[in-house]
Formats: C-alpha cells, structure tokens, sequence
C-alpha cells in the first residue's frame, strides 16, 4: 500500500484558489439571471447577494488565511493585463470597504422620518440601494476569473506529475468510519 502524498502549503493555497474562483464564477452565472427591470426590493436584494458572494469567493485566494499564504499572479506565472489589473483592484476594494466592512465613505442608505398624528409619533423610514455595482463587468470578471483558473490548473497539473498516484483529504466534517459525509 502506497502512502497518501503529502501537499506543501502553496499546493494547498493553488487548489482552494480553483474552488474558491469557480464559486466565484458560478456567483457571477447566477447575477446573469438579473432583469434590470426588476424592482421588487426582495428580487433585487438575492442578486445583491450573488454579487457578494462573487466578491468573497475571488478575494479569498488573494487574502492571507490561517495556514495559507496569499496567492500571487507570479507564482501561477500570470501576468494581468491592465484591465484585468483593474479588475482584481475595484473586487478587492469591494471586498474590503464594502462586503467585509461598512466603510462610511462607500455607503448608500437614506433615513428619513415623518411625523405621525400631529407629531405624537416621529417613524423612521430607512432606505439603502441594493444595486448591482458589479453587473456591467460581470462577463469582463468571468473571463478574468477564467484566466486565473487556467494559471491555476496548469500549475497544478505540473505540480501533480510530481506528487504521483493517491489520495489527498481535508476535511474538516469527516470523521473516520463516517462514510456519510465523504466529498
């Protein structure tokens, strides 16, 4: 019986950044179901939602996490146009002052109040856009985030010449003898 080989952490980062850049463009598949005629607040907000979950799942790689190091372009041998650069620049700003954080100068909320029964009672309203920044560049992010796959996969595919036959696994929510939550 042959040993499982063994993933150095980089090898770790390079494949989490392939699932982590699919999820994003899967998010980025589900904003395209959007009808810019669609008002209904609820509508709006679950697209909303897609947009930011697209956000996270591309930042990740490009973020330091406990026991991973950020990813870089140079160590998938990518070099960005300067449109993709500007791309991967405005997803992490978002990320940073908007997604992850509520950073005052990125806001957009309205609160109004209106006074009710001669002013007896003074009732908030509170409005916030739940717009789509993102929805013009969404193919423009897809096909970056298809460059930055296939970096990823060629990488990793040399990489596997080298690791040989076997099984790798991680995974938090398996238990040995639980066959139930094999991946």
């Amino acid at each position: 019986m042959t040993s499982a080989p063994k993933l150095s952490p980089d090898m770790l980062r390079l494949v989490q950044s392939i699932a982590d850049l699919e999820m994003c463009n899967s998010a980025l598949q589900f904003m395209s179901e959007w009808d810019e005629d669609q008002t209904v607040i609820h509508k709006r907000r679950k697209f909303r939602c897609f947009e930011d979950a697209a956000v996270m799942a591309y930042c990740r790689p490009f973020s330091r996490a406990n026991g991973l190091q950020r990813m870089t372009f140079e160590a998938i041998s990518l070099v960005p146009t300067e449109a993709e650069l500007d791309l991967h620049k405005k997803l992490l700003e978002r990320r940073d002052k908007v997604i992850a954080h509520s950073d005052v100068d990125r806001m957009r909320l309205s609160l109004s109040t209106l006074s009710i029964s001669v002013g007896e009672f003074v009732l908030p309203h509170l409005a916030w856009d739940d717009g789509l920044q993102l929805y013009d560049d969404r193919t423009a992010v897809s096909g970056w985030v298809r460059r930055l796959i296939s970096a990823c996969a060629n990488l990793l595919f040399e990489n596997a010449q080298e690791l040989g036959a076997g099984k790798i696994r991680i995974d938090h929510l398996f238990r040995e003898g639980d066959d139930q939550r094999q991946i």
